[in-house]
């Protein structure tokens, strides 16, 4: 039987609930069990059987790898902070520098805590710093621990130019990261899988593995997105990750805003006193929620998620890889809790790299949104607000969502409508997570109950 959907207005617009949902969360049925795990099982399949996934996993150090486990194993290493990032190494770079800049200008080496509000001041009117973000919430000096580091994840094609933008940072490395490439993918056209799971599943595999290797020195880590500039009424590192332990929380995660700050914006909140330094007390006894989603700055316990071969699913490629977990720890009834006494915050992005490893990266995710929309766009839907008539979806998403969106002139955009069919199916998906029957355990195990294969160089 079809799936029934309801169109997101605006969608494609600068909200985050609006950039990657076209669709209102589904209301899946019972009935819908079969549709959600034959959407599931096809792009399991077409990965398996063209040899994309599962398959070995490369990780780049630049062969520092035995100075990061020596610094690692150490009895006072603490979690670290693994950022996820990609076409974004000289915005960044340029945080960092207002954040040493203004460190200079306090004659101080390092800022009090992460939530330190002096990070947010601006330098000297007449110093050009004034017009870069403010460093990120993971700028190590924020941080201000030697013993926490902080590791940027990204995708192999980017490796040189983060590593060439932010490798002198101290107690900061760049990772690359890549599902084994074949000889001469470049040039062939055989490309290795991408995407916002896979890039999510990658960090965590990441931390697996340097776990097991500096003697499972901590057992749990910081996954956070690249554009997080604080946590306003944040507690502190150490009180979170307390709580976690103490409760057993496979995640723990906070809330969040659904818009962007500018830097002007930033600043207006600093002025007005309403970015909160570090706050006094415990997440011990907090009011965890469930009804939201892991997502942008979240603890996981990298120990237990070893343990069980479970991971983000890297079958989401253009949205989703968040809320899908979320709900698989839900549906399976996993300990985990969003304490939204504090909220995210995450600055608006003014500069992208758009270099060729970058746009190379964009392509080949098309690609794969491309090949999986030739399919799903022939799923049979139903518009809850129309007729009852089933219609293919790419029909529904050229007909009813793309007038009601913020992108009703790039329907004749093959690339556009393709990423749109892709995100539908992805809310299907997650949703599905939940709906007993309707999603196989590879989701979120793609090597099914065993450990993943990683490389190190």
């Amino acid at each position: 039987m079809a799936i029934t959907l309801r169109v997101k207005n605006n969608y494609g617009g600068n909200l985050v609930s609006q950039k990657y949902q076209p669709v209102e969360t589904p209301a899946l049925a019972s009935g819908d069990k079969d549709d959600c795990q034959a959407l599931v099982n096809g792009r399991i399949d077409v990965l398996r059987d063209t040899g994309k996934v599962p398959r070995a996993l490369d990780f780049s150090t630049g062969g520092g790898w035995g100075a990061i486990c020596a610094a690692e194993n150490n009895a006072a290493s603490l979690p670290p902070l693994l950022v996820i990032s990609s076409n974004r190494s000289a915005w960044i770079a340029s945080g960092f520098a207002r954040g040493q800049a203004l460190l200079e200008q306090l004659e101080i080496g390092h800022f009090s805590n992460i939530s330190d509000p002096q990070a947010f001041a601006r330098p000297n009117v007449e110093s050009k710093d004034n017009e870069r973000p403010v460093p990120a919430w993971y700028f190590p000096p924020r941080v201000n621990d030697v013993n926490r580091r902080v590791y940027v994840i990204v995708h192999e094609l980017e490796y040189g130019k983060y590593r060439d933008a932010l490798n002198s940072v101290t107690n900061l490395h760049v990772i690359g990261w890549s599902f084994r490439n074949d000889a001469g993918w470049q040039d062939g056209g055989d490309y290795p899988y991408v995407g916002f799971g896979a890039s999510r599943y990658a960090a965590i595999e990441f931390a697996k593995r340097l776990r097991r290797d500096c003697a499972n020195r901590w057992n749990r880590a910081w996954l956070v997105d690249d554009n997080v500039y604080h946590l306003n009424s944040f507690k502190g590192l150490q009180a979170a990750e307390a709580a976690s332990a103490a409760l057993g929380l496979v995640g723990l995660g906070f809330g969040s805003e659904t818009a962007t700050d500018t830097s002007d914006g930033i600043a207006a909140k600093f002025k007005g006193k309403k970015l909160l330094g570090q706050q006094p007390g415990t997440y011990a006894a907090a009011a965890f929620r469930k009804d939201r989603v892991l997502q942008q700055a979240v603890l996981w316990d990298i120990d237990w998620l070893d343990r069980n071969n479970l991971n983000f699913s890297p079958y989401f490629i253009a949205s989703a890889e968040d809320t899908s977990i979320t709900n698989y720890l839900l549906a399976n009834k996993f300990a985990f809790g969003i304490a939204t006494e504090t909220t995210i915050l995450k600055q608006t992005t003014t500069g992208y790299d758009n270099d060729e490893g970058a746009e190379l990266l964009g392509r080949i995710r098309y690609n794969y949104e491309r090949w999986y929309a030739i399919t799903e766009g022939l799923q049979q839907v139903v518009d809850q607000n129309g007729a009852a008539t089933p219609q293919a979806l790419k029909t529904f998403i050229v007909d009813k969502v793309f007038p009601a969106s913020v992108m009703a002139a790039q329907v004749g955009n093959a690339e556009v409508r393709n990423r749109a069919i892709c995100q539908a199916v992805e809310s299907i998906m997650a949703v599905g997570v939940k709906l007993a029957g309707a999603t196989p355990s590879r989701l979120f195990k793609p090597n099914d109950n065993a450990q993943q294969v990683t490389n190190v160089t």
